[in-house]
């Protein structure tokens, strides 16, 4: 198997997603990613920049040369992704939590918003006393 693919996997890991569930994200198929394996086809493009939309903290240079860690600027995941990383909310229920909060009224989204940071806060402060 290839770097990339192997990187790809370790994607699939760090977001707790199964391979299928990755595919659909990426919009890619289980018969291309099987060409890929097989060295028929290499990553397209759009994949790549699929990879980039769907998975912002993702280090490019990482995923395609093995160059750095695999998030951009943090060692470790915060915000969002910790919560994703640390399987507290699978990539799923946080789009779905999003559109839930978009469908808001402002107000209630605000609090809302305010309680989830205070919470990840609250996390990060237990981390970092445990250490």
């Amino acid at each position: 198997m290839s770097e990339f693919l192997l990187r790809l996997d370790e994607i699939s890991k760090v977001y707790h997603l199964k391979r299928a569930q990755l595919f659909e994200l990426i919009n890619i198929s289980a018969a291309y990613y099987s060409m890929m394996k097989g060295g028929k086809r290499g990553g397209s493009f759009e994949m790549l920049l699929k990879i980039g939309e769907k998975f912002t903290s993702v280090n490019m240079n990482w995923l395609l040369f093995g160059e750095g860690g695999i998030f951009i600027s943090d060692p470790e995941p915060t915000g969002v992704t910790a919560l994703v990383a640390n399987e507290l909310l699978g990539v799923r229920e946080v789009y779905q939590l999003a559109q839930e909060l978009a469908a808001l009224p402002e107000s209630r989204r605000r609090k809302l918003v305010a309680l989830f940071n205070s919470i990840i806060k609250l996390e990060e402060g237990e981390e970092q006393k445990s250490r």
